[in-house]
């Protein structure tokens, strides 16, 4: 019987110290996640100026086209793309219009106001405040451009 005792306390010692380790792994584990988290924050903000440059060539120029002569060249023939806008540039008009022309689900389902405020930080960078994307979103459903904002609060684009 004392020989089964001992088997016994061997193994609660054996389990206590591999919980031990393992909790001291899960520490190191949790470490790391944290620093690649970090270092993948700090990746992605290195890719913003190319992430930029490609939300500018995919969702802009359809958008900016008529203000630079059609094709994405200004009347000088100066390449859109080339840099001659940047996305401060822009007016706000030209971001909500490109908010809708680059997102499906802003065409298919609308969008609110902070849903397009978010769309245009998260693509273009800039922080547009309320008090002044208001006044544009009614002006643009003023000239059927928009429609909105419905029960759900959501614009939607209008006939044009």
């Amino acid at each position: 019987m004392s020989e089964e005792l001992t088997t016994r306390q061997f193994l609660e010692r054996r389990e206590k110290g591999l919980r031990e380790k393992l909790a001291s792994a899960e520490a190191v584990v949790a470490k790391l996640q944290e620093e690649w988290e970090e270092a993948k924050r700090a990746l992605d903000a290195i890719a913003e100026p190319e992430r930029n440059q490609s939300v500018l060539s995919s969702l802009l120029e359809p958008a900016i086209n008529p203000l630079l002569g059609g094709f994405g060249t200004s009347p000088l023939g100066q390449s859109f793309l080339g840099g001659i806008l940047s996305p401060d540039d822009l007016s706000i008009r030209n971001l909500v219009t490109s908010a809708f022309k680059g997102s499906r689900p802003f065409r298919m389902y609308g969008a609110t106001t902070q849903q397009i405020r978010d769309f245009i930080k998260d693509n273009f960078g800039r922080d547009i405040d309320r008090a002044s994307l208001s006044p544009t979103l009614s002006r643009m459903r003023d000239e059927g451009h928009l429609k909105g904002p419905d029960n759900s609060n959501k614009w939607r684009l209008g006939s044009d």
